[in-house]
């Protein structure tokens, strides 16, 4: 019986464990014009991508390039993006944010994509899950202030895995998107 116990118990300590973190803010309607929504905010810099097809190695070799960070709003609170992408994949190229993001909002490992932003006159809040290098990932807070409707800084980031609070100086500008993916997904609710 003791037995039987310790098991159920060891598999709901488990199953906690694999369970995303819940976001502690709620989405909720943006209706002043202090962000754009017919496109998306980048962060401009520079990061490490493996290009394995063009070398013979397995996993290829890393090259720094320039990349952005993009973050794509919608008005019901909602965002999708928050990764690093290569530069030469977004630039010139409004068909791509589309093809990559169109259809994650249906599948459980895109889960990390999608998250929700809060604004207060000029402050803005973005949180998302990061992945995680063993059970369910935790959520992220990046705090900043819109600047005017097409730039945004963020300048702390407070990580729920270790509760540590970051500060940063990223600024984000707006670029036009002729179509954007739709907000609905599984995970926000």
């Amino acid at each position: 019986m003791a037995r039987i116990f310790l098991s159920i118990t060891l598999f709901f300590i488990l199953l906690t464990n694999c369970m995303n973190q819940k976001m502690m803010l709620a989405p909720k309607n943006i209706t002043d014009n202090k962000l754009c929504f017919d496109g998306y905010y980048k962060l401009r810099g520079k990061a490490m991508f493996y290009d394995s097809v063009k070398n013979s190695t397995a996993y290829g070799v890393a090259k720094e390039l320039d990349s952005y960070n993009v973050y794509i709003f919608y008005s019901n609170g909602v965002f999708i993006g928050g990764e690093t992408l290569r530069a030469d994949s977004v630039n010139n190229r409004a068909a791509y944010l589309y093809e990559r993001y169109k259809n994650s909002g249906k599948s459980k490992r895109d889960a990390n994509l999608w998250g929700i932003f809060t604004m207060v006159g000029d402050s803005i809040k973005i949180e998302n899950w990061e992945p995680s290098s063993g059970g369910g990932m935790k959520t992220v807070i990046r705090m900043g202030k819109v600047l005017n409707d097409t730039t945004f800084v963020i300048t702390e980031k407070l990580n729920h895995y270790d509760n540590e609070k970051q500060l940063l100086q990223d600024t984000f500008n707006f670029s036009k998107l002729s179509r954007k993916p739709d907000s609905t997904n599984i995970f926000i609710k």
